[in-house]
Parts: C-alpha cells; structure tokens; sequence
C-alpha cells in the first residue's frame, strides 16, 4: 500500500503512497509478487468454488519471469497459460516494478519453456542451454527471444523463436545476426513479406577499397556468409548467396564495394559487390 524510503547515512525515512513514489525508485514490487497478485486474480474472478471445482476460466502465469526496460521503469514480464492446459500460452502479462501496473497482450502460442526446448533442440549438438526469454515484437509477430549458454554459462548464441509456431526458430553469434536470420526465415516461410528497402542516396552510400588480408567463412541457420578483413582494419560481412561472385575472392585482392554499418563499428555489411 505504501513505501518507506530509508536513508541509511542519516537514518531519515519518508512514507509514499504508490501513486507518489519518485520516478528514479527502480523496485516496489518483487517479480514473485507481481505473479502472486496476477494469479489471485486469474483463480479467483470467477469465484473460489470455481478455483477449485471446474477451474472455468481460471488462468495463471507460468512460473518464472523475466525484465524489460520501458522508458525510465523496469517492468516483470511472464506468460499466462489456462490452468486446464498448460502446454501453450493464451496472453502475456508485464507489470511495472516501481508502480504495480499491469499490463495484458492476449497472444496465442507456445510458453516460454517450450519456446526454450525448440531454441536449444536447434543446436543439440552442442549441449547449449536456454535462459528465460523475453518478448519482443519482429515485424509484426510475437516473438521469444533469449540466449544459449555453454556449461561455464558463458553466452554462445542468441536464439529467436516465433511465439505462434515454435518450429520456427533462429540463432546467431549476435543479437543482429540472429534478428536478420530470423526476418529472412519468416520471410522464406511466407509469415511476412520482404519489404524492399527504399533506394540510398548516391551522395549516402558508403564506399571502400582495400586489400584482402584474410577471409573467414560462417554458416550461420544454412547460410553461409563471409567475413571479409581488409588492410583497413575493418572487416565486412557478405551472405554468399546475395552475392556468389564474392566467393571467388583469395587474399590479396584489391576490393571496391559498398558497405552499411552494423551494431560493431569494426564489421561492415556489404550491399553491393
């Protein structure tokens, strides 16, 4: 109902109401106690009988949780299931951690721990495991995503998986790798229609000649792409089938292409060859 805060150096304290706690307060609520709140109210809206003989209506989030960052707030985030079917998701629930406010998006599909078992089935060879997920929105679908972590617990891949079909799932060595691999996966599928991006500027484009001083190959969701080094000191990102000539390039060879930039200022993706 209301917060103490507590100033430990000087032993003052002053009493909020929830409505008036200060903005740069991070946590009132507990993510354990958002859940407990939501599933009051997913048990027993219909009733206590009905909580406990019939269960008509009765929903409650799955049991863990994760964090998204909204502006200045940090809310919890889980998925809420039917307590007569567990297996799939019906909606999902974030709730801010300095206020209580809650917030519902009815979504159809899978849970977050089927979500994970496709994600780390996508690479069982290796013996990865998933971290909770987080929701996001990927043009339009409803989308998990989360990372892979080796046994030391180290992040090895990032994973996507779609929310209303887990069999489609992505991964990638970085967030921006698994994004676009995703987007061309859902593309491939038919979910989601290629938008042509509009036409750079001549002015706009980015442009580089170099020397080829190394060539790595990386097959990422069955693409393979090239990680092109130059003596610039920069290294560009190629997907060979967009352009199969590339493949052809050894070392030492004097290269003029145009680039975009990428989230790490040291790789540069090539759009044209």
């Amino acid at each position: 109902n209301e917060v103490i805060i507590f100033d430990p150096t000087s032993g003052s304290s002053n009493k909020y109401a929830l409505s008036e706690v200060p903005e740069w307060v991070d946590a009132v609520f507990s993510g354990d106690r958002a859940e407990e709140k939501y599933n009051w109210h997913g048990m027993l809206s219909g009733g206590y009988i009905n909580s406990i003989i019939g269960n008509v209506g009765c929903k409650q989030t799955t049991d863990d949780y994760g964090y998204i960052v909204i502006g200045d707030d940090v809310w919890h985030y889980t998925g809420v299931t039917s307590v007569t079917d567990d297996a799939s998701n019906i909606g999902f629930i974030i709730s801010n951690a300095r206020t209580g406010e809650y917030k519902y998006y009815p979504v159809v599909g899978a849970e977050e721990y089927s979500a994970m078992k496709s994600a780390e089935g996508k690479v069982q060879n290796m013996g990865y495991v998933a971290s909770f997920p987080s929701l996001i929105n990927v043009s339009g679908q409803a989308t998990y995503i989360m990372v892979l972590k080796d046994d030391g617990g180290y992040v090895k891949l990032y994973a996507l998986v779609n929310v209303e079909n887990v069999g489609l799932v992505s991964t990638g060595l970085t967030q921006s790798e698994a994004m676009i691999a995703y987007k061309e996966l859902l593309i491939e599928k038919g979910v989601i229609v290629k938008e042509e991006p509009a036409p750079i500027p001549e002015e706009d484009k980015l442009k580089a000649e170099f020397e080829v001083t190394a060539i790595r190959d990386v097959v990422i969701d069955g693409n393979t792409y090239l990680y092109i080094t130059g003596d610039d000191g920069y290294t560009y990102k190629c997907k060979v089938a967009d352009f199969e000539s590339i493949i052809l390039v050894n070392v030492g060879a004097k290269l003029a292409l145009e680039y975009e930039l990428t989230e790490n200022e040291k790789i540069r993706s090539v759009i044209k060859y």
